[in-house]
């Protein structure tokens, strides 16, 4: 989220929000590349979040970096559509 506006945005958002959403959408086209859905990959796959460019701790299960950006996308595509804006891209 990139202001305080859309994080209390994105607070109010239900889950018949997230129905229309997919019910709008195709899920196959929201589906992430990077853990095909899974939602975690392991930390050796994430060279963006290593440390000085080198993974330095043990590897682990994290949150998928693709997922948390797909989300952010939904998020603002379904505040976007409550405020009666769905054709702006």
């Amino acid at each position: 989220m990139s202001n305080e506006n859309e994080i209390i945005e994105a607070m109010e958002i239900t889950e018949e929000d997230y129905e229309w959403f997919w019910d709008t959408h195709n899920r196959e086209d929201w589906e992430c590349d990077r853990c095909g859905g899974e939602g975690f990959i392991e930390l050796v796959d994430a060279p963006e979040l290593w440390g000085e460019d080198c993974l330095s701790e043990e590897n682990r299960l994290i949150i998928c970096p693709g997922c948390r950006e797909i989300e952010r996308d939904i998020i603002r595509i379904i505040i976007k559509h409550k405020k009666g804006c769905d054709n702006i891209a």
